[in-house]
């Protein structure tokens, strides 16, 4: 237990009192949101990444223990007791989901800005010295939001590591902004998680924006690209902060480590492609609303629609007949609009080339929109 040896950070246990002044006396800037489920082991490590950040003055930690069995919620109370007034613990006793337990969050958050971070990650990770953490992770992303008012979201680069090895990374080496709508769809589609970014808590309060619990995957691109609606409405603009690195930690026993492992792997691909279809159609609706069905999002939302095609036949009729009927039913919310090659791996569709067929005339297109807007009024 972190708790029976020495303070694992003495810089803080100097200016604790300080701590406390600041918070009564003025306003939260940040507030990180962490759900947490049955990770003994790891939260206190993602808990030690946040209280090592310069600007902790600044920010309150908000611990949405989430029905956990094991002694998750003992860890999250004893770091309450030692940083009351920067740690808040909710509990449940039963387990809701991740969407829920950050929507719990968010009702919660006091900040100005927000920010998630999962509780078997870390941030400030330093690809020089892993093992040490970069105190100035969240002042980083602070000093971009406040170089213009009219900056609204504020994303850093992500490691992706396992529980073996660090495997890849999806860094930003320069700072830099994006004021179209459409780029910043596309960059925010190709990310995996809504952490690693700064949000402002005014835009997802005025624009009623939550997590979808029902969703098991992609319920972050379903909220982050949902935000960069909302702050296109609010004339706000998507940033980079360069060498602010969030680690991503795929663990056993995660969504997406069952995804490809589980013993019930093709019930959670039969979730997975549902989930898929209906982000991808909803994506495109609000898209056509938007921008017009001649904007780089349209096409990609439409041809990730159509690559779904032959994932199902690939990964799920093929493997397991015996549930063939459960993911043929999905094929009517899936516009016939690929090339129809034979090849099984084939990355036409999932290309930003439009696949041939989706804008031969006003019929097929118009075909394609009254799909995805079935698929978002019966998978929803």
């Amino acid at each position: 237990m972190r708790f029976s040896g020495a303070d694992p950070f003495p810089e803080l246990s100097i200016s604790r009192n300080k701590i406390i002044m600041i918070h009564k006396n003025q306003e939260i800037i940040n507030s990180i949101i962490i759900p947490c489920y049955n990770i003994t082991s790891l939260v206190g490590k993602s808990l030690d990444s946040v209280l090592h950040q310069k600007n902790i003055r600044d920010c309150e930690i908000i611990c949405v223990d989430d029905g956990s069995n094991d002694t998750t919620l003992h860890v999250l109370n004893k770091y309450h007791e030692k940083y009351k007034k920067i740690i808040t613990v909710i509990s449940n006793k039963t387990n809701h989901g991740v969407s829920d337990a950050r929507n719990q969050g968010l009702g919660a958050a006091r900040g100005r800005y927000v920010m998630f971070l999962d509780g078997d990650d870390t941030i400030g990770y330093n690809p020089v010295r892993p093992s040490a953490i970069d105190s100035t992770y969240l002042e980083k992303f602070a000093r971009v939001m406040a170089q213009d008012s009219n900056i609204g979201m504020v994303i850093g680069g992500i490691v992706l590591t396992g529980e073996k090895e660090y495997q890849t990374y999806k860094t930003i080496d320069e700072f830099k902004t994006c004021k179209d709508l459409d780029k910043t769809l596309c960059l925010l589609d190709d990310r995996i998680s809504s952490c690693a970014t700064l949000y402002k808590n005014q835009i997802i309060k005025d624009c009623k924006l939550e997590f979808k619990p029902d969703l098991l995957y992609f319920e972050d691109a379903h909220f982050i690209t949902s935000y960069a609606f909302g702050m296109a409405q609010h004339k706000n603009t998507l940033a980079e902060v360069p060498n602010a690195f969030y680690l991503y930690y795929r663990r056993q026993g995660s969504a997406m480590y069952n995804l490809y492992n589980s013993s019930e792997q093709n019930m959670r691909r039969l979730e997975n492609v549902r989930n898929k279809i209906f982000y991808y159609s909803n994506l495109l609706m609000n898209v056509d609303k938007v921008l017009g069905d001649s904007s780089r999002i349209f096409r990609i939302s439409a041809n990730k629609l159509a690559a779904t095609r032959k994932y199902i036949y690939k990964y799920c009729i093929k493997p397991a007949p015996n549930t063939s009927s459960l993911f043929e039913s999905f094929m009517q919310y899936i516009p016939q609009n690929c090339r129809g090659c034979v090849k099984p791996d084939c990355r036409t569709c999932a290309d930003e080339q439009i696949a041939t067929g989706i804008k031969e005339s006003d019929t097929n297109l118009a075909i394609l929109k009254r799909t995805a807007a079935n698929t978002v009024k019966h998978l929803k």
